[in-house]
Protein backbone atom coordinates (compact mmCIF):
# COMPACT_ATOMS: atom_id res chain seq x y z
CA UNK A 1 0.00 0.00 0.00
CA UNK A 2 1.28 2.86 -1.17
CA UNK A 3 1.69 6.44 1.27
CA UNK A 4 -0.95 8.37 -1.43
CA UNK A 5 -3.28 5.31 -1.30
CA UNK A 6 -3.42 6.04 2.58
CA UNK A 7 -3.42 9.24 2.74
CA UNK A 8 -6.53 8.89 0.02
CA UNK A 9 -8.42 6.02 1.98
CA UNK A 10 -7.67 8.93 5.52
CA UNK A 11 -9.34 11.23 3.38
CA UNK A 12 -12.21 9.77 2.59
CA UNK A 13 -12.58 8.61 6.62
CA UNK A 14 -12.44 12.16 7.64
CA UNK A 15 -15.33 13.29 5.60
CA UNK A 16 -17.66 10.97 6.63
CA UNK A 17 -16.79 7.80 4.43
CA UNK A 18 -17.43 5.11 6.74
CA UNK A 19 -21.23 5.64 6.79
CA UNK A 20 -21.78 7.59 3.39
CA UNK A 21 -20.38 8.02 -0.45
CA UNK A 22 -17.94 10.87 -0.44
CA UNK A 23 -18.57 12.35 -4.23
CA UNK A 24 -15.84 12.91 -6.17
CA UNK A 25 -16.07 16.79 -5.65
CA UNK A 26 -15.42 16.61 -1.90
CA UNK A 27 -12.44 14.66 -2.45
CA UNK A 28 -10.82 16.84 -5.03
CA UNK A 29 -11.62 20.11 -3.32
CA UNK A 30 -9.68 18.38 0.05
CA UNK A 31 -6.99 16.72 -1.75
CA UNK A 32 -6.38 19.45 -4.58
CA UNK A 33 -6.71 16.45 -7.22
CA UNK A 34 -8.30 16.44 -10.51
CA UNK A 35 -11.49 14.36 -10.72
CA UNK A 36 -9.92 11.66 -13.03
CA UNK A 37 -7.14 11.00 -10.67
CA UNK A 38 -9.97 10.50 -7.89
CA UNK A 39 -12.33 8.07 -10.69
CA UNK A 40 -9.09 6.24 -10.45
CA UNK A 41 -8.01 5.71 -7.52
CA UNK A 42 -11.26 4.73 -6.79
CA UNK A 43 -10.99 2.34 -9.04
CA UNK A 44 -8.37 1.01 -7.99
CA UNK A 45 -8.64 1.05 -4.19
CA UNK A 46 -12.39 -0.99 -5.23
CA UNK A 47 -9.89 -3.76 -6.59
CA UNK A 48 -8.75 -4.28 -3.56
CA UNK A 49 -11.75 -4.35 -1.65
CA UNK A 50 -10.94 -0.91 0.60
CA UNK A 51 -13.65 0.54 -1.02
CA UNK A 52 -17.08 0.92 -2.62
CA UNK A 53 -17.52 3.00 -5.60
CA UNK A 54 -20.50 4.63 -7.44
CA UNK A 55 -20.11 6.69 -10.52
CA UNK A 56 -21.47 9.57 -9.99
CA UNK A 57 -22.51 9.17 -6.06
CA UNK A 58 -18.94 8.78 -4.68
CA UNK A 59 -17.09 6.11 -2.11
CA UNK A 60 -17.93 4.49 0.78
CA UNK A 61 -15.22 2.61 2.85
CA UNK A 62 -15.35 -1.15 2.98
CA UNK A 63 -14.92 -2.65 6.78
CA UNK A 64 -11.20 -3.27 5.94
CA UNK A 65 -11.08 0.58 4.69
CA UNK A 66 -12.44 1.32 7.39
CA UNK A 67 -10.09 -0.74 9.63
CA UNK A 68 -7.03 0.60 7.83
CA UNK A 69 -8.14 3.98 7.75
CA UNK A 70 -8.56 4.46 11.86
CA UNK A 71 -4.87 2.09 11.74
CA UNK A 72 -3.24 5.30 9.89
CA UNK A 73 -5.02 7.97 11.98
CA UNK A 74 -3.79 6.22 15.27
CA UNK A 75 -0.51 6.12 13.91
CA UNK A 76 -0.58 9.73 13.05
CA UNK A 77 -2.14 11.27 15.97
CA UNK A 78 0.16 8.93 18.77
CA UNK A 79 3.05 10.55 16.36
CA UNK A 80 1.86 14.34 16.69
CA UNK A 81 1.39 13.36 20.61
CA UNK A 82 5.32 12.90 20.36
CA UNK A 83 6.51 15.54 18.50
CA UNK A 84 4.73 18.14 20.50
CA UNK A 85 4.64 16.40 23.84
CA UNK A 86 8.22 14.92 23.78
CA UNK A 87 10.20 17.01 20.90
CA UNK A 88 8.26 19.87 21.70
CA UNK A 89 7.34 21.03 17.88
CA UNK A 90 4.65 23.60 17.88
CA UNK A 91 1.27 22.46 17.54
CA UNK A 92 1.02 23.72 13.80
CA UNK A 93 4.29 21.97 12.48
CA UNK A 94 3.75 18.11 13.36
CA UNK A 95 0.84 17.48 10.47
CA UNK A 96 3.50 16.92 7.64
CA UNK A 97 6.25 14.91 9.92
CA UNK A 98 3.88 12.63 11.64
CA UNK A 99 2.38 11.62 8.17
CA UNK A 100 5.78 10.60 6.84
CA UNK A 101 6.32 8.88 10.21
CA UNK A 102 3.01 6.70 9.89
CA UNK A 103 3.69 5.59 6.85
CA UNK A 104 6.95 3.76 7.67
CA UNK A 105 5.93 3.10 11.57
CA UNK A 106 5.64 -0.75 12.87
CA UNK A 107 2.16 -1.59 14.66
CA UNK A 108 4.68 -2.84 17.53
CA UNK A 109 6.58 0.78 17.26
CA UNK A 110 3.33 2.71 17.90
CA UNK A 111 2.46 0.40 20.58
CA UNK A 112 5.67 1.31 22.13
CA UNK A 113 5.51 4.55 21.80
CA UNK A 114 1.60 5.03 22.77
CA UNK A 115 2.78 3.23 26.30
CA UNK A 116 5.49 5.75 26.41
CA UNK A 117 3.78 8.52 26.07
CA UNK A 118 1.16 7.10 28.91
CA UNK A 119 -1.74 5.95 26.32
CA UNK A 120 -2.94 9.37 24.98
CA UNK A 121 -6.62 9.72 24.45
CA UNK A 122 -6.25 12.96 22.06
CA UNK A 123 -3.96 14.38 20.06
CA UNK A 124 -2.91 17.98 19.76
CA UNK A 125 -5.89 19.50 18.06
CA UNK A 126 -8.22 17.82 20.08
CA UNK A 127 -8.72 14.68 17.43
CA UNK A 128 -9.31 11.59 19.64
CA UNK A 129 -6.90 8.86 19.58
CA UNK A 130 -8.60 5.32 18.42
CA UNK A 131 -7.96 2.66 21.35
CA UNK A 132 -7.35 -0.61 19.17
CA UNK A 133 -10.70 -3.09 18.78
CA UNK A 134 -12.86 -0.27 20.54
CA UNK A 135 -15.57 0.10 17.27
CA UNK A 136 -14.34 3.94 17.29
CA UNK A 137 -15.75 5.65 13.89
CA UNK A 138 -15.30 9.40 14.20
CA UNK A 139 -14.95 12.22 16.60
CA UNK A 140 -18.89 12.96 17.55
CA UNK A 141 -18.01 17.38 16.69
CA UNK A 142 -20.10 19.70 14.57
CA UNK A 143 -18.11 22.00 12.34
CA UNK A 144 -18.57 25.59 12.98
CA UNK A 145 -20.01 25.96 9.64
CA UNK A 146 -23.08 23.88 10.43
CA UNK A 147 -24.64 26.48 12.83
CA UNK A 148 -27.23 28.42 11.88
CA UNK A 149 -28.61 30.48 14.84
CA UNK A 150 -26.59 32.16 17.99
CA UNK A 151 -25.82 29.30 20.43
CA UNK A 152 -23.02 29.05 22.87
CA UNK A 153 -19.98 26.49 21.85
CA UNK A 154 -17.20 25.32 22.59
CA UNK A 155 -14.17 24.24 20.49
CA UNK A 156 -13.08 20.54 21.07
CA UNK A 157 -11.16 19.90 17.55
CA UNK A 158 -9.31 21.77 14.71
CA UNK A 159 -8.54 20.08 11.28
CA UNK A 160 -4.36 19.76 11.49
CA UNK A 161 -3.52 21.38 8.70
CA UNK A 162 -0.63 23.88 9.10
CA UNK A 163 -2.64 27.16 7.48
CA UNK A 164 -5.77 26.38 9.44
CA UNK A 165 -3.84 25.97 12.78
CA UNK A 166 -1.74 29.39 11.80
CA UNK A 167 -4.96 31.39 11.06
CA UNK A 168 -6.26 30.08 14.63
CA UNK A 169 -3.36 31.44 16.03
CA UNK A 170 -3.36 34.42 14.57
CA UNK A 171 -7.29 34.92 15.66
CA UNK A 172 -6.45 34.16 18.96
CA UNK A 173 -9.01 31.10 18.64
CA UNK A 174 -7.88 28.16 20.97
CA UNK A 175 -8.99 24.67 21.63
CA UNK A 176 -11.78 23.89 24.40
CA UNK A 177 -11.73 27.97 24.62
CA UNK A 178 -15.90 28.72 24.83
CA UNK A 179 -17.46 31.03 22.33
CA UNK A 180 -21.05 32.77 21.08
CA UNK A 181 -21.96 32.17 17.96
CA UNK A 182 -23.57 35.52 16.21
CA UNK A 183 -24.58 35.28 12.61
CA UNK A 184 -23.20 34.17 8.99
CA UNK A 185 -22.07 37.24 6.77
CA UNK A 186 -24.94 37.04 3.98
CA UNK A 187 -22.67 38.33 1.55
CA UNK A 188 -18.60 36.87 2.44
CA UNK A 189 -20.30 34.24 4.30
CA UNK A 190 -18.25 34.99 7.14
CA UNK A 191 -18.96 33.74 10.68
CA UNK A 192 -19.14 36.44 13.74
CA UNK A 193 -18.05 34.56 16.93
CA UNK A 194 -17.72 35.91 20.52
CA UNK A 195 -15.16 34.72 23.08
CA UNK A 196 -15.76 34.78 26.67
CA UNK A 197 -14.11 37.84 27.22
CA UNK A 198 -16.67 39.64 24.72
CA UNK A 199 -14.56 40.22 21.74
CA UNK A 200 -16.16 39.70 18.15
CA UNK A 201 -14.27 37.61 15.84
CA UNK A 202 -14.65 36.99 12.13
CA UNK A 203 -14.20 33.65 10.74
CA UNK A 204 -13.70 32.96 7.09
CA UNK A 205 -16.47 29.89 5.97
CA UNK A 206 -12.74 27.86 5.23
CA UNK A 207 -11.77 28.16 8.75
CA UNK A 208 -15.65 27.85 9.67
CA UNK A 209 -15.56 24.55 8.38
CA UNK A 210 -11.88 23.23 9.77
CA UNK A 211 -13.36 23.80 13.47
CA UNK A 212 -14.89 21.34 15.20
CA UNK A 213 -17.37 22.11 18.51
CA UNK A 214 -19.56 20.56 21.35
CA UNK A 215 -22.59 23.16 22.00
CA UNK A 216 -22.76 24.33 25.72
Amino acid sequence: MTPSKENYLKAIFEMGGGTRHVSNKEITQLLNISGASATEMNIRLEQQGLLHYIPYKGAKLTQSGLDLSIELIRKHRIWEVFLVDVLHYDWSEVHEEADRLEHASSDRLIERLYQFLGQPTQDPHGGTIPVLGSGWTSDNYLPLSSLEEPVKFVIRAFNDQREVLDYADRLGISLNGSYQFIQQEPIDQAYRIINSQGDELIISLDLAQSIYIELN
